[in-house]
């Protein structure tokens, strides 16, 4: 059985703003990780707001959504 993975909105912030302190470490555990990752509209959302000062962070976390 394979297990299910929950991200929540620092994830995916690290995951998309490269600048993050966490950035590197977030990508790494994301390669061990098979997909698909579950989340819920309130992440989504917060996601949305914190990516407004990173340049590309919405568009990209667009194409994450409809990549998975």
């Amino acid at each position: 059985m394979q297990s299910q993975v929950i991200v929540d909105t620092g994830i995916l912030v690290s995951l998309i703003d490269q600048r993050d302190r966490h950035h590197a470490w977030v990508s790494e555990q994301l390669t061990r990780i098979t997909p698909p990752l579950l989340t819920c509209e309130a992440v989504v959302s917060e996601t949305w707001f914190l990516l407004q000062r990173v340049k590309n962070g919405q568009e990209t976390l667009l194409q994450l959504l409809n990549n998975h």
